[in-house]
């Protein structure tokens, strides 16, 4: 398996050539490559890497449907926000701590 560094360097090089399949971008901004099940498969591992490190979500097309592949990182982070966005007045919560400035959330202990 690469290294996480190596692999972010070899992005950085080498992009173009770590990409596979045809590019779109989406409606909420994504840029995504787009790939029949034949080229997903032979090209299985190297998306997997690119979708795990690049964070880009890898958009699959087949004749029944089609399929959004992404990291398991980005995964748990829609879980999250969709569960806090389920309890009522969790958004507001949320806003009016964000906009809290820091020394009145943390307790000065000397």
């Amino acid at each position: 398996m690469i290294e996480k560094s190596e692999s972010i360097n070899l992005l950085t090089r080498e992009y173009d050539r770590y990409i596979i399949g045809t590019r779109k971008r989406t409606k909420g901004g994504f840029v995504m490559a787009i790939l029949n099940p034949s080229k997903a498969r032979d090209n299985f591992y190297k998306l997997l890497e690119q979708t795990v490190l690049t964070h880009d979500p890898i958009y699959i097309t087949g004749k029944n449907g089609n399929v959004v592949m992404i990291s398991e990182e980005d995964y748990k982070a829609m879980e999250e926000t969709i569960y806090l966005s389920s309890i009522p007045g969790m958004k507001e919560k949320l806003i009016e701590g964000m906009n809290t400035p820091l020394d009145e959330c943390v307790e000065d202990y000397e």
